[in-house]
């Protein structure tokens, strides 16, 4: 089982520093490092890679420029080929995982015919990157993605599809919570003999609102821990950070060009905690 953090310039220094063991930078972690790839930033591009690489294995997560959906009945007509290819290339990554949509659903749209669009468009990439290690689609967050959080409908995209599951726990905390539903009862309706990949942050509910991607909760961990007695993921990712506190919580905030030393703490504190975890004995379930 290997372990993936966001990439920060935080993570770098504690990786150059060797204050913590992990596998894979996983990037990109904020929108604003989607920049890098633009048109026309391809020598920065290869060099930024180029750099990660020497350090750490990079593993990227979705596939740009965007937008690249998978519910788009264009997707196949839209694939940019070359930049993608590039992408694959320059960073190495030992696979795809994407969001099986990007925007909101929309509700004159026949939920069946969108469903196999995005299932035909899966196959289609399953297909084009056959030598990928794998191809993986993660569970989304709220009733904007209309039936995409229903576990019924994500289980059957990704059996029908043979793809890899990427299960991210935060997301399943706000689906749940969107249907009234216990997080462990809805968890455990998804495909988690498909499972490769775990996403694992915090979230914190305050005034009515929910906002994640910051620390790992107890209570993260204690669903981290009972999934590995039911899964084994090849990969866990901590998805640790954020660039605002809208609910104003006081969680340090992370930006390009000045290292969090409080962020850079809280990543050390969770990478050194989920080693533990994957190191600690498993009793199955």
């Amino acid at each position: 089982m290997k372990i993936a953090c966001n990439y920060f310039p935080e993570t770098e220094e504690l990786v150059d520093e060797n204050r913590i063991d992990i596998d894979y930078f996983k990037y990109p972690a904020l929108s604003s490092q989607m920049r890098i790839f633009e048109a026309g930033r391809e020598k920065e591009r290869e060099a930024f890679f180029t750099r990660l690489k020497s350090k750490k294995p990079v593993l990227l997560h979705g596939l740009y420029p965007a937008p690249h959906d998978l519910a788009s009945p264009n997707f196949i007509k839209d694939f940019d080929f070359q930049t993608v290819d590039e992408l694959l290339g320059i960073t190495e990554t030992p696979g795809i995982s994407l969001h099986p949509m990007l925007r909101h659903a929309d509700p004159s749209r026949d939920s069946r015919e969108f469903i196999n669009t995005i299932k035909n468009n899966i196959l289609f990439l399953k297909q084009r990157y056959a030598h990928l290690d794998f191809i993986s689609v993660e569970n989304l967050d709220s009733f904007k993605y209309g039936c995409l959080i229903e576990p019924e409908v994500i289980y059957e995209i990704i059996c029908d599809t043979g793809c890899s599951f990427l299960l991210d726990v935060s997301h399943a905390v706000c689906a749940a919570r969107c249907r009234n539903e216990d997080v462990r009862e809805y968890i455990y309706k998804l495909p988690l003999h498909r499972v490769y990949e775990i996403h694992l942050n915090g979230w914190i509910i305050k005034d009515g609102g929910i906002m994640c991607h910051t620390k790992i909760n107890e209570e993260g961990y204690a669903i981290l821990t009972e999934l590995l007695a039911r899964c084994r993921p090849e990969i866990i990712t901590i998805e640790y950070g954020r660039d605002n506190d809208r609910l104003s919580a006081g969680v340090p905030v992370l930006s390009p060009d000045k290292v969090n030393e409080a962020a850079k703490s809280e990543i050390e504190e969770q990478a050194l905690r989920i080693q533990s975890i994957v190191k600690s004995p498993i009793k199955n379930k």
